[in-house]
């Protein structure tokens, strides 16, 4: 019937649609999805009433070799950190080793806390895109600085009380939280530096 079997991409995923040119011939209309999974599916071929595609599951974790840090000499084994399907990105672990940050792109997306020695998961905060949400742990990991990635930029802070509070806008990519002073390092939109932030003070 003219129409036309589309790949959709959604976040982490992509899904099968159908669609026609509209009358200039140009863009496309009528979008139909036929599928909704959460894999990527790829390789699409359509007969008759039929279609034929493969359905992709990709898993990224995290993973912890331990070290000294002062000879970088190797002092134990490659350890998963997360596990699960989706994408587990953006790791940043306390200075004991012992709380993890990341972002999850799969089923409640989001930026999590993970106590290393319990296991235990937390949610901080459910994030529209997280493959661009940004997480940085304090030193102590009881508290966290994240970005979501969305418009506009903004820094957020989460206490070990689970309480968010904004902490600027036009804020992005923390990238390290110097432990003396509680101060943080991240980059502000139009500023072609980086700048400080003492998250005490909130100056």
């Amino acid at each position: 019937d003219g129409r036309l079997l589309l790949a959709m991409g959604h976040d982490d995923r992509t899904n099968l649609a159908s669609g026609r040119f509209d009358s200039s011939g140009r863009n496309i209309a009528d979008v139909t999805p036929l599928t909704a999974g959460a894999a990527n599916e790829t390789g699409a071929s359509a007969a008759g009433s039929s279609i034929a595609f493969a359905a992709i599951n990709s898993r990224i974790n995290v993973w912890g070799l331990p070290m000294d840090a002062d000879t970088g000499k190797i002092t134990g084994e490659l350890t998963r950190l997360t596990d699960g399907e989706g994408r587990h990105t953006r790791p940043t672990i306390s200075t004991d080793g012992n709380v993890l940050g990341f972002s999850r792109t799969v089923g409640l997306g989001g930026i999590f806390k993970k106590d290393l020695t319990s296991g235990k998961e937390t949610l901080v905060s459910a994030v529209q895109h997280p493959r661009l949400a940004t997480p940085e742990l304090s030193p102590d990991g009881r508290g966290m600085v994240y970005s979501l990635g969305e418009e506009p930029d903004s820094l957020f802070m989460s206490s070990s009380d689970g309480d968010n509070e904004k902490l600027c806008d036009g804020c992005r990519l923390p990238t390290s939280w110097l432990p003396a002073k509680g101060e943080l390092v991240f980059e502000q939109r139009g500023a072609q530096a980086l700048l400080l932030l003492n998250t005490r003070t909130r100056q």
